[in-house]
Parts: C-alpha cells; sequence; structure tokens
C-alpha cells in the first residue's frame, strides 16, 4: 500500500541542529560523543613543564586536552625548538598529553552508550623518547579488559598519527583506556574521538560445530614466531621473507588467509608457555576477520606438556589436585586468552567441537606421572567451573585427542600420528575413529646433526599422501596435516620463497625441490584439491551477509547499493572465472533493475595473491540500481552465478515498490516526510561535519 503524501517543513529543526552544533574556528577533528576524562596523576603527565599559568598545569585541575578538538598536525611542529614534541599548536605547550607505560585515562561519556571506533591522535617524536602507542587494554564499565594491538610501531620525529580500533557491538558509559606498553619511555595523545556505531554491518555469523562421522582437514599451527626471533633456521624461506613473520595480528591476517586458501577447517594451536602474545594475535586475528564476515578456521587447544614442563621446571603428578589443577590450567589460559579477544556472541562456536563437546590435543606425556590418575570429570568439572556461566558450550564435556606413543589418558576419544613419524602418510585407528596424517616432508639439519630428511620431491609425494586419504575416506574420517608452518624442521605447507630457497646452513649438505612448477603456493593448492575430495562441503555456495536494497524507489531513481555475500564452497571465484553476482533476469516476468551483472573485484579480493575468493571469504558488491520507468511493485530474484555454468547457492528475493514522485524532504523514499527523514537528515549532517559535537 502506498502511503498517503504529507509535507512536513523541517526549517525549524534545521534551524535547531544548526544553532547547537558548536563551530571552533581553526580546529578539525570528526564527530564523537561528548565525555570528560581523567587519569591517575602517579603515572601519567600531560607535559614536563606543569608550571603555573601554562595550559599544561590547568590540565591538571580542569582536563580538556583530549577532548578540546585541537588536533596537532604535522605543521605544528616547531622542529628544534626546546622542548621539542611540546612545541605544537604555534609553538604553545597546549594540546597534547603524555603518558609512560603503565598510566591509564578513563573517559566518561555520561550515560551508556553504543560504542563504535575510537580514534586516538598522537605525536611521535623518536629522538626524544616519544614513541608509538604498542598495545593497550580497554574495559568497559569494569568489565574485563579487551586487548588491542598491531598498531603501527615506526618510528619518527615530528610525526602525527592516528591510531584507531573498534568497539563496535559493546555499549557502556565509562571506558579505560591502559597503556599497556610503549616503543619508547613516553606515549602522546592530543585527541581521543568516540565514535558512534558506524555503517558498516558487523559480520559476525554463527558456526555449526562437527559430528563424529563429518570429514574434517586440520593442521598444526605454531605461534613462536617474531621478525627476528623464534624459529628462524628452517629451509624452506616464506614468500614475503622470515623477517616479516612479525606474530602481530596483521600477519597472522594474512597467514589465516593463506589456510583459508588451502581449505583447512580446524587448526591445532600450539599451547606452551613462552612467546603467548603471538598467540592471542592469532585469536585476535581470527576475531577481526569474523568481524568483517569471513567464515575462519576453528581452533584446538594443542598442548605440549615436554616444552611447557621443561620451561616451568618439575612435571606435574597427575594423582594429586595440584597436578590435575596445574595440567588442566593451561587450558584453562588457553581459552582465557581467546576470549580476551573473540567477545562477540558466536565466539564459542569457532572451538572446535565434536559432538558438541570442545576438542582439546596434547602431546606425548611422556614426562609426567601418574597419568592414569586424571580421569574426564578432573578436567570437565575445571573447565566448566572456569567458563560455563559465560561459555555454555563447557557445560557439554570434551572430546580428548593425543598422539599414538606414549602414556594414555583413560578417557581419550581419538588418536592421531603427531610428530612421531617420518612419513607422507599414516592412518591410526582409535576407539573405532581413524584419522590419517599427511605430511609434505621433513627436514631439520639446519638444527640438528645429523638430524632426518623427508624430500618434498616437487610435492609429489605429498600429492600422493592426499589422493590416498581420498581414496579410503570412507573409513578415514580425520585427514590432519603435519603441518602448516613448523620451520625449523621444514615440515610446513605456508607459500614459500622459491627463489632463495631452500636455506641451508652447514654441515647440512642436503638438496631438495619444493614444487616442479615453481609454485610458492604449491602445497596450499595441493591441500586445496585433497580437502575438496575429501571434505563433505559442496564445489558451489554462498550466504548472504548484508544487503542494503531499499524497499522503495522513484520511477527512473539511480541509487548505490551494497551486497556481501560469502563464498561457502570448495571451489575459488574470480572474475577470470566468471564468478558474478547477478539478478535472475532469465525468470518469467522479472525486470531488471541495473545491468544485471557485477563482477569480482580481483585487487580488492586479493585474487593476484591467493588465486581467488576462497571459501569462507566474503566478497562486497557495490553497484547502481535503477528503477524502472513505471510505478508499481517488483518482486526480484538475484544469486551468484558462474556465467555459461550454473547458477547456484541461495536465492535472495526483493520485493521494490516503485511509487510516485520525489518529494523534497523525502529521505528514505517512503513517499512521507516524518522524524524518520529528520533522523536521516541529522545523521548524515553530523557525519559530514568536519567540527567535533559538543
Amino acid at each position: 500500500m502506498i502511503k498517503t503524501k504529507v509535507k512536513v517543513c523541517l526549517c525549524a529543526v534545521i534551524l535547531f541542529l544548526l544553532c547547537a552544533k558548536t563551530v571552533l574556528a581553526g580546529y578539525e577533528g570528526k564527530s564523537g560523543y561528548a565525555y570528560i576524562y581523567s587519569w591517575n596523576v602517579a603515572n601519567m603527565n600531560p607535559g614536563p613543564q606543569t608550571t603555573l599559568g601554562t595550559d599544561a598545569y590547568k590540565e591538571l585541575t580542569n582536563p580538556s586536552i583530549l577532548n578540546d578538538g585541537q588536533i596537532t598536525r604535522e605543521a605544528d611542529f616547531t622542529p628544534g625548538v626546546q622542548p621539542w614534541c611540546y612545541a605544537m599548536n604555534g609553538s604553545l605547550d597546549n594540546g597534547v598529553f603524555f603518558g609512560p607505560w603503565g598510566g591509564h585515562v578513563t573517559f566518561d561519556l555520561g550515560n551508556a552508550k553504543p560504542l563504535g571506533e575510537v580514534i586516538m591522535h598522537q605525536a611521535i617524536l623518536t629522538a626524544h623518547g616519544v614513541g608509538a602507542i604498542e598495545e593497550i587494554h580497554v574495559t568497559i564499565d569494569g568489565g574485563a579488559p579487551i586487548r588491542f594491538a598491531g598498531f603501527d610501531l615506526s618510528s619518527g620525529d615530528g610525526i602525527v598519527r592516528q591510531q584507531t580500533f573498534d568497539l563496535t557491538g559493546h555499549t557502556g558509559r565509562v571506558v579505560k583506556i591502559a597503556f599497556a606498553t610503549v616503543t619508547r619511555e613516553w606515549t602522546s595523545m592530543n585527541e581521543v574521538i568516540f565514535l558512534p556505531p558506524g555503517k558498516t554491518p558487523l559480520l559476525y555469523t554463527p558456526k555449526s560445530g562437527y559430528n563424529l562421522n563429518d570429514h574434517i582437514v586440520s593442521a598444526s599451527v605454531f605461534h613462536w614466531y617474531i621478525s627476528g626471533g623464534g624459529q628462524v633456521s628452517g629451509p624452506w624461506l616464506p614468500l614475503e621473507g622470515r623477517a616479516n613473520w612479525t606474530g602481530e595480528v596483521a600477519w597472522w591476517k594474512s597467514q589465516i588467509k593463506q589456510m583459508m586458501t588451502a581449505n583447512i577447517q580446524v587448526l591445532f594451536v600450539e599451547l606452551i608457555p613462552f612467546m603467548e602474545q603471538q598467540r592471542i594475535n592469532l585469536f585476535q586475528a581470527l576475531g577481526e576477520l569474523r568481524k568483517a564476515g569471513y567464515d575462519v578456521p576453528k581452533v584446538v587447544p594443542f598442548l605440549d606438556p615436554v616444552i611447557t614442563w621443561s620451561i616451568y621446571g618439575t612435571p606435574p603428578d597427575l594423582s594429586t589436585t595440584a597436578g590435575k589443577d596445574a595440567f588442566v590450567n593451561e587450558y584453562i589460559r588457553f581459552f582465557q586468552q581467546y576470549y580476551s579477544v573473540n567477545t562477540d556472541a558466536y565466539a564459542d562456536n569457532y572451538l572446535a567441537t565434536i559432538g558438541g563437546k570442545v576438542v582439546l590435543d596434547s602431546y606425548s606425556l611422556a614426562t609426567l606421572t601418574n597419568v592414569g590418575s586424571l580421569t574426564r570429570n578432573d578436567v570437565e568439572s575445571r573447565l566448566a567451573s572456569a567458563f560455563s556461566a559465560a561459555h555454555p558450550v563447557f557445560n557439554q564435556g570434551i572430546y580428548m585427542i593425543k598422539l599414538v606413543a606414549g602414556p594414555d589418558l583413560v578417557f581419550t576419544d581419538e588418536k592421531i600420528v603427531q610428530f612421531e613419524n617420518n612419513s607422507y602418510y599414516q592412518p591410526y585407528t582409535y576407539n573405532g575413529v581413524t584419522s590419517a596424517m599427511v605430511k609434505p616432508g621433513f627436514w631439520n639439519q639446519n638444527v640438528e646433526n645429523p638430524g632426518a630428511h623427508l624430500a618434498r620431491n616437487d610435492g609429489s609425494d605429498y600429492t600422493s599422501a592426499w589422493n590416498a586419504a581420498v581414496a579410503n575416506r570412507n573409513t578415514v574420517k580425520h585427514a590432519y596435516i603435519e603441518s602448516w608452518n613448523e620451520y625449523d624442521e621444514g615440515s610446513g605447507i605456508y607459500a614459500v620463497d622459491i627463489v632463495n630457497s631452500p636455506y641451508v646452513i652447514p654441515p647440512n649438505s642436503g638438496t631438495d625441490s619444493w614444487s616442479d612448477v615453481d609454485d610458492p603456493y604449491e602445497y596450499i593448492r595441493t591441500t586445496a584439491n585433497g580437502a575438496r575430495s575429501f571434505n563433505d562441503i559442496s564445489d558451489y555456495g554462498f550466504s548472504v551477509l548484508y544487503c542494503d536494497f531499499p524497499d522503495y524507489m522513484y520511477p527512473g531513481e539511480h541509487k548505490t547499493v551494497r551486497v556481501i555475500v560469502r563464498n561457502e564452497g570448495d571451489l575459488m571465484w574470480s572474475e577470470n572465472d566468471l564468478f558474478r553476482f547477478g539478478q535472475k533476469e532469465y525468470l518469467q516476468g522479472e525486470t531488471l533493475f541495473g545491468t544485471g551483472r557485477y563482477t569480482i573485484d580481483n585487487t580488492a579480493n586479493e585474487v593476484d595473491i591467493y588465486g581467488g575468493v576462497c571459501r569462507g571469504r566474503p566478497v562486497t558488491f557495490e553497484f547502481e540500481l535503477t528503477a524502472p520507468q513505471t510505478e508499481g511493485t517488483y518482486v526480484t530474484h538475484w544469486g551468484m552465478v558462474q556465467e555459461n555454468v550454473t547458477w547456484f547457492g541461495p536465492e535472495l528475493v526483493h520485493t521494490f515498490s516503485v511509487v510516485c514522485d520525489r518529494i523534497p524532504g523525502d529521505l528514505n523514499v517512503d513517499c512521507v516526510v516524518d522524524f524518520a527523514d529528520v533522523a536521516i537528515m541529522m545523521e548524515h549532517w553530523l557525519e559530514d561535519s568536519s567540527t567535533p559535537a559538543r
């Protein structure tokens, strides 16, 4: 039904808004929530010259630097004028706020508000100890800290930079930002802006767990990497260079995309009390990708008791309460780290479960005592006590996996050959479940003499291993890749620098060949093809994550819209292979609302890097709709197509009402001017302003 046309004068509303808006000449900034703030004086300082009469002194009694709208620019620096970094904004000592490691600032927004992106403006003068923000911990209304890292840490002098983090999905009044660490003695802030939630949708989605008879592809993943640290002596140099294996969030995202390209479903993540921040960074990368619509691999804690208690000291006696606590506390720490950076409603869904039970894995228990005394209830009850109130998945019990050799747990559900056999393919059946280890090669002679070498042979043996797993998929349920990135042992399948590999350290004099076609992604592609034949997932599929099609359009109107879909099939998408989003013009009675076909941007979707859009990766189609000239109701049908092959996946059905003539002020095109239009006007007017809302 077409609504009655109503004309409303908006002059009074517009005038009110213009008068209410504070205009600060010479200031710059984005709209944000008003707030007041305070800091812990013992560890914070608004500048070194806090003498009577200076703005820095006034800051002590009337905090205003962080919300006055005055944002220091690089042009505001006065090079060479002491006190250097403080000489900003025309050589005045205002406009900056300094805090050392350990300090925090508390922001009070007045009442609970939906939160979005937070922008911190900062100044950097490395020569005088003022460095970039490296890591912050954020608490909202006294809740659990949320960690943010992965900021730009590059040094310099006279640099002004924005560091941002996103609190979208959270609501609160009091936000505390604590500086966990900085690259130098001081960090500097001169404006902090709390934006309301933006228009970019949150794309977290739920995910089902696995059943016992599902075919699952997993890989072991190690986190002991920083630039120049951790494992550094592997024979197969990464495509991006070993120095770029930073262990930071951005690097992990690139690794996750490679893993997804390989159609890997589960990550067995190393659990040891060493380089743990890098593991947290992996968890954060997984969470940030999920937020952007990625269906990332699930995670499993892979406890290594040998390394763990070589670090801690005396291994636990599992017949004692203290020993049981020590053992289970390792898993508890893993999940605490995961949840510290995965705070959304679907975080539980991305812990791997089989039959509803959370999957745990353990390497050799040979160094522990009285292993047989540990019971399933010992583990389940402790995990439930720690997590079940907030995460009900821990009420369902555990599914325990361990390696084949060594002392056994009485409640082991499945065994996998894990770092105990140098062969390309090794199946093993336990408790009625058959798993198969597939390995591309092994070469640890850079770090051990004589060591061992299971040759790559251009990948031919790895292909044969996958062929064996696929040929036996009627019995083999779990294909386990050893490994994704065990670097020093040379068993990884990550993308490799084939020009400079292999890297051989004397007395290692071995030789080997990565790929007979010089493909850095040789083993990723082999894994993707093998997994495609092994798993239970269709070649074609997609889901709609977001669509902002309007319900109403004027005759002949042009409107830019956005549709976000995710590849849910094992086949990669690209424009090269004619995968497109489109309207089904072939259906009887279908009226086109545009060109009818919308292509994948190969550059934006990194097709040239990864070879296509893999399963689990989202694609955004932004295009222009054109309404027909005739008023009426149009039912339209949309979907994904591989041209000249098939339409596939669900059908997106949308009804457009092409109505009336354009009415001034009818911003949402529903043929009535009302307060819904006022709300749209207010939102866009604030967004487009260059002055702060105070």
